[in-house]
């Protein structure tokens, strides 16, 4: 499907196509990776089932990353690997759900 798809297609302006970038990269890839871990640091995944859960979550995740960056691709000078390499450089924030992480005392 994304075979025909060219950055030679896209006739928008740069300035169009960044703007674009800037709006759509933010939401990419939630990362369920990094909550899982910071769930683990704080021993709040208990169970083999809460386990599997982040795991499929951070599959299904990685699974719509995959498609965003093949579209992400199409900015000019980026690249598949400059791509997964921000992604995994962008630091993570959940203040907004800290109060929730608690550290369970088992």
């Amino acid at each position: 499907m994304f075979n025909a798809l060219t950055p030679v297609i896209f006739t928008a302006d740069l300035s169009v196509l960044r703007a674009r970038w800037n709006k759509l990269w933010p939401e990419l890839y939630t990362d369920a990776r990094h909550l899982k871990k910071k769930f683990s640091i704080r021993n709040l995944i208990s169970t083999e089932e809460a386990a599997a859960f982040f795991d499929a979550w951070a599959a299904d995740e990685e699974r719509h990353a995959e498609g965003f960056i093949q579209i992400m691709e199409l900015v000019p000078d980026r690249s598949e690997k400059d791509l997964w390499e921000g992604l995994d450089a962008r630091s993570q924030n959940f203040s907004a759900i800290n109060e929730y992480l608690k550290t369970n005392s088992l």
